[in-house]
Formats: C-alpha cells, structure tokens, sequence
C-alpha cells in the first residue's frame, strides 16, 4: 500500500457518519459537497501559482538566452574561467529549483485529486473521476500529461547552459 493510498484510506473519520448529522443525511451530504468545493477550489490556486512560476522561471530563462546570445559572438579568450561559472552556476541553480517546484506542485495537485475523487464517491456525480477516465482511454489520440512536457523545459534550459559554458571554457583557456 503506497503512502497516498494510504491517506486515502484513512480521509475518512469512522466516527463521524452520516446519521450524526441532525436532522438528517442532508447537513452530511452538504458538508462533503462543502469539502470538495474547498479542494477543488484549491487546486485551481495551485493551477495558477504553478502557472505564474513557470512564467516566471520562463521569463529569468528567457532573459538570459538572449543575454548569452547577444555576448555569444564576442570571443573568450583571456577571459577568468570564474566570470563563466558563476553566472553558469547561477543558471542552473535556477533551473534545478524550477524543476524541483513543477515536481512538488505535481505532487501537490495529485494528492488533492485523490482526496476529490474520493468525496466524489459520496456524491451525486463522480465528475473528475469521470473526467480522469475519459483522458486515461486510449482512442485515437494519446493524453500526454502537462507536466511531462513541463519538466523537459528547464532540463532543455540547463543542458543549454552547460553547453554553452564548456564552450565557453574551452574557448577562454
């Protein structure tokens, strides 16, 4: 049993059911509906903080690619090896942390779901569950999700940058 099944398992407080609500299972039903309002307006916040931060780290990215591309034809040589590491290194720690965040959002999003797909089993209409199967059926066309494509982005970035600081290396001993 993996830790978020886990989670799952124990959403559920054993002592509380629907009969405790007084004075019927309309106040339970309007509490679970309540809570996967709240969760899945919540994952839209988490949505859009993920979105502002991939502008944003797209943003410092795109900057210095251009930066490098304008300093790119100046030639190198004699020039300190540490006037390239730093700004390299910079870059990819920049990078390294950009990647580290579309993985804890990820995270963050999947946990939500599983809660949402499971107060949706007390409700009327399982839409996200749904929804889920629907992406997951493999027709004429494959779902590919949008942090498969999210994550390669600052790895392109950060090979970039590699690459033009061995160049740029070679090219300054």
């Amino acid at each position: 049993m993996t830790k978020l099944t886990h989670s799952i398992d124990s959403l559920w407080n054993d002592t509380v059911l629907s009969k405790d609500y007084r004075p019927g299972a309309a106040a339970y039903q309007t509490a679970v509906l309540e809570q996967w309002k709240m969760l899945v307006e919540t994952s839209e916040r988490v949505s859009t903080r993920r979105s502002l931060t991939n502008t944003f780290f797209l943003a410092i990215n795109s900057v210095a690619v251009t930066i490098l591309g304008i300093f790119w034809p100046k030639p190198t040589a004699g020039l300190s090896v540490w006037w390239i590491l730093l700004p390299l290194t910079i870059l990819l720690i920049t990078c390294f942390s950009w990647f580290l965040l579309v993985i804890s959002y990820r995270r963050l999003n999947k946990a939500k779901f599983a809660i949402i797909h499971s107060l949706e089993e007390l409700l009327p209409a399982r839409v996200f569950v749904n929804e889920w199967e629907l992406i997951q059926r493999r027709g004429n066309t494959r779902y590919i999700p949008f942090t498969a494509v999210e994550i390669v982005v600052p790895i392109i970035f950060a090979v970039t940058y590699i690459t033009a600081g061995v160049l740029a290396i070679v090219t300054a001993l």
